[in-house]
């Protein structure tokens, strides 16, 4: 079945990061008091359990291992594996290479959780701010946006183009891997949401109607035939 069916329009993904960007605002609002509430240990001991395994939905050691699984279980979809990783690595890329613009103190990195948001802040391009280049690789001042989410979204929206049947069980798995990166005092809920936000803008330039698409399209379509050990090859 042609691929090309499933996509939706761009407008759709567009929509999606807007609605992201808009919770990401509001979450200001709620981001102490969310980070409050996870340092607190106020999930029972089971959840937190699932919640830390669910990380690997998030990670890049993690999406290479379901990449892997797909492609040894889905053996007709195999070339249109390159169109789904790209839209969990992309994004999660982009996203931690964009963390050196702004500098935003994780919620781990304080003693004690500040009672205004504004205080999570240091502003943009730390390395300025402190008038120390060594500021831009420092880990805790990189907490907007997060990488994990970016990359758990992506993710989750190329295996839901890839097999339409299961995306709510992938979007489960995005949203859990997300909430890990709250327990673990990584991320605020603001953060998760910018990373998603980003996640929909590319992984949707790779899913509908762009030049991207038609180059994935152009790779994927190349004809196969069922060899003898039933496995599908490839023609030269």
């Amino acid at each position: 079945m042609d691929m090309k069916e499933n996509q939706p329009r761009f407008r759709t993904y567009f929509v999606l990061a807007v609605g992201f960007v808009g919770l990401a605002l509001v979450s200001l609002l709620i981001d102490i008091p969310v980070a409050k509430s996870f340092r607190d240990k106020m999930i029972p001991g089971d959840l937190r359990k699932l919640l830390t395994l669910s990380e690997v939905f998030a990670h890049g050691l993690g999406v290479t291992a379901v990449l892997m699984a797909v492609w040894a279980v889905a053996v007709d979809q195999r070339r249109k594996l390159l169109r789904v990783a790209c839209c969990a690595i992309i994004p999660g890329t982009i996203v931690s290479l964009s963390k050196v613009l702004v500098a935003r103190h994780r919620p781990h990195s304080f003693t004690e959780l500040p009672d205004r948001v504004s205080a999570t802040f240091e502003g943009i391009l730390p390395a300025l701010q402190r008038h120390n280049w060594a500021a831009t690789f420092d880990s805790d001042l990189q907490s907007m946006p997060s990488g994990h989410s970016a990359t758990a979204v992506g993710l989750a929206i190329g295996l839901s183009w890839l097999f339409p049947k299961g995306k709510w069980c992938f979007v489960g798995f995005a949203a859990l891997a997300i909430c890990q990166r709250l327990d673990s005092g990584a991320h605020f809920p603001s953060d998760t949401f910018i990373g998603a936000a980003v996640a929909c803008l590319i992984a949707g330039r790779y899913l509908t109607t762009g030049w991207e698409s038609r180059l994935f399209r152009r790779f994927e379509n190349r004809p196969t035939f069922l060899a003898d050990d039933g496995e599908f090859r490839q023609t030269a």
